[in-house]
């Protein structure tokens, strides 16, 4: 099969495709996979997620910055030890 073929049959199955959410969604897939192919908008990655789970990569991101939030790696290898007696 040609890559002409290829890409035929590739707009034949989008064309299939109906409803507002599966479009959507595999217009996310297609952009995820060119990205990732051809290296194009490697910087824009994120904006192609949902505006709430940016900003819970976010919260998350600004609390890992926090020094109560963690648990320092001595102490966390220590309680695994522990665990791993169990």
């Amino acid at each position: 099969m040609s890559i002409l073929e290829m890409k035929g049959e590739i707009h034949e199955l989008i064309a299939v495709v109906q409803d507002e959410g599966s479009v959507e969604k595999l217009l996310r897939v297609i952009r995820m996979f060119v990205r990732t192919e051809t290296g194009l908008g490697a910087d824009e990655w994120f904006q192609d997620m949902p505006a709430e789970m940016i900003a819970d990569l976010e919260a998350a991101i600004a609390e890992s910055y926090q020094d109560e939030a963690g648990i320092p790696h001595d102490d966390l290898m220590k309680q695994a030890r522990e665990w791993l007696k169990k």
